[in-house]
């Protein structure tokens, strides 16, 4: 199970070799793909992307997503890196993607593994406890203050978490395409028909026509006037 960070989706696989999409405002999921024959063993979701999911079908793999795209891959005795384009070529059942590197690890069962944001840090959790490998080039040198800091002070925390409250979104507005959340639907042109004619655009009518729509013509002098 996964968090998709880009629209808080989760992503959950299945023993079936499927894939489900959830979100808060649906009893079931909002997607149900079929990724493999086999079982799926772990999934984790492309930042780069924000939509697509990998999936490790086969063994006990762990994976993991940098920054900057890099994917770890925990299982049995090692860890492997992968970065692009390795990653996006099209599976071959003969040839294995090449790695970017390799490491070893004496201290098996390995449990855990993530990047460490904006650092070249790669961190195994294994049964003897933590250790930790450099990664060039899978942190992002980049950061952003407003979003996160990593040299943020106890007090630029506390008012960054009061933020986030302040900034939180109900979860029944979590759904497949984030874009929608703020967004507003275009009005209709307010349009009447004339003389069985084609709908005329509310800017194009003559002024007493403007007037009936908006119910602010008055006609009763008129009529007065036509039965005097």
């Amino acid at each position: 199970m996964c968090q998709n960070p880009h629209n808080a989706v989760i992503h959950l696989g299945h023993q079936n070799g499927t894939v489900t999409l959830w979100t808060p405002n649906l009893p079931h999921p909002a997607v149900r793909l079929l990724a493999h024959l086999g079982p799926v063993a772990s999934v984790s979701v492309d930042p780069s992307t924000g939509g697509r999911t990998w999936n490790a079908r086969g063994g006990n793999a762990i994976l993991d997503w940098s920054q900057k795209g890099a994917l770890g891959v925990a299982t049995g005795g090692s860890v492997n890196v992968y970065t692009k384009p390795a990653i996006q070529t099209p599976f071959s059942p003969v040839v294995a993607p090449p790695l970017y590197l390799t490491h070893p690890v004496p201290h098996r069962p390995l449990s855990s593994l993530r990047f460490c944001p904006f650092q070249d840090i790669l961190t195994i959790g294994h049964a003897d406890g933590v250790s930790g490998i450099l990664v060039p080039g899978a942190g992002e040198p980049n950061f952003d203050s407003t979003e996160a800091d990593p040299f943020e002070n106890k007090k630029a925390r506390r008012e960054r978490e009061v933020k986030a409250l302040l900034d939180k979104i109900q979860p029944d507005a979590i759904a497949l395409d984030p874009d929608f959340v703020g967004a507003l639907a275009p009005p209709p042109k307010l349009t009447t028909a004339v003389n069985g004619q084609h709908d005329i655009p509310y800017a194009r009518l003559p002024r007493l026509e403007r007037l009936r729509v908006a119910g602010k013509a008055d006609e009763t002098e008129g009529g007065d006037e036509d039965d005097g």
